[in-house]
């Protein structure tokens, strides 16, 4: 196989542009045509079942537990069940800490991102309920930052000044006027 390379080297530009001529018939990208089937062939369509839906007699998974506003909360469903929770943090890839069980419905505010619940049937013929549920739990620690900024290192707070542009010169024209 022969390869020939071109080279167009431009002073004020840092890119090569390099053309290589491959032989097609020896190119491991020929080696198989793709196949165009009819999918409206007659052959085909007697297997085609558009009203067929494998999920018609099914019922989705609901959790008798429910995370609403950082508190768990157990649904009518869950009457007679031992319901508890608690919050798992990560701890590097492969590993969590949790945090001590709580028994709900209760009124304590999780503050974490993943709340595990676990609920015991009310008889040993019961099926254990476990549930994974997530949420986003912001932290409000800006307002511990800006008062970190003005108090220990004088920072001044620009109320009503946004970014107004992509670069440091747009955004710091506001700040002169």
């Amino acid at each position: 196989m022969e390869w020939e390379l071109q080279y167009n080297v431009n002073t004020k530009s840092v890119y090569i542009p390099v053309d290589l001529y491959i032989n097609q018939s020896d190119s491991i990208f020929n080696t198989c045509e793709l196949i165009l089937y009819n999918h409206l062939d007659p052959e085909l369509l007697e297997f085609h079942y558009p009203e067929y839906n494998p999920k018609q007699n099914c019922s989705p998974y609901e959790p008798i537990t429910v995370l609403k506003d950082a508190k768990v909360n157990v649904t009518e469903k869950a009457q007679g069940y031992s319901c508890r929770a608690r919050c798992l943090y990560n701890n590097r890839d492969l590993k969590y800490i949790a945090d001590s069980w709580v028994k709900v419905p209760s009124v304590k505010i999780f503050e974490c991102d993943i709340v595990e619940t676990d609920c015991d049937p009310p008889t040993l013929l019961g099926s254990k309920e476990s549930f994974i549920h997530s949420q986003i739990y912001e932290k409000k620690a800006l307002p511990l930052s800006l008062a970190y900024l003005k108090e220990e290192l004088g920072a001044v707070q620009m109320e009503f000044l946004n970014k107004v542009g992509y670069n440091t010169r747009p955004n710091a024209f506001p700040l002169f006027f």
